[in-house]
């Protein structure tokens, strides 16, 4: 899974490791309702196939709320969100494709073109993906080597690792 990769210190991995918590509860209470109803049908010695009915509800319950909290775009559309016009939607985009190494080819270029983005963040988090894809991001080093002139310290620093890491100076590591 994706999120798994997303360190729990940032405030991303964070929003997600309360996502998962509040879906975990929600689940247990879901779960824990319908087992105490099922407990007090079977008390009542209805019939089993009514009963049974009720264990079925109450697992299609679970199901749907774990299956709908686990939503993940497609590379294609994470491209497309780094032309938004609004900044979060950009970030969110450039810190996930980062993590997308089955798709270099694609990925790198989008990267690529985030170092000119307005925004610090935006252009800071490509230079730290590029980083993480290491020798297969060497199309980036130019790009790079300009980012390493930015006028946002983060981005320059973010830059020169990059470079450092894709030159087999420091190895990549994912989060």
């Amino acid at each position: 899974m994706i999120s798994s990769q997303i360190p729990n210190n940032s405030p991303f991995g964070r929003a997600i490791a309360a996502t998962k918590t509040a879906v975990t509860v929600f689940s247990i209470l879901i779960c824990r309702a319908s087992l105490g109803n099922l407990l007090n049908v079977a008390r009542h010695r209805l019939p089993r196939e009514f009963v049974l009915a009720r264990m079925q509800l109450a697992m299609v319950m679970v199901l749907l709320v774990v299956a709908g909290c686990n939503k993940v775009k497609s590379t294609d559309v994470l491209i497309g969100d780094l032309s938004s016009t609004k900044d979060a939607d950009r970030i969110k985009a450039v810190r996930w494709l980062q993590h997308r190494s089955g798709d270099v080819a694609k990925v790198v270029p989008a990267l690529i073109a985030s170092l000119k983005d307005e925004d610090i963040d935006v252009r800071w988090s490509a230079a730290i993906g590029l980083g993480y894809f290491g020798a297969e991001a060497k199309s980036a080093l130019p790009a790079l080597k300009k980012a390493k002139d930015d006028k946002d310290k983060r981005v320059r620093n973010a830059a020169s690792v990059a470079i450092s890491r894709i030159e087999g100076k420091n190895e990549p590591s994912k989060p």
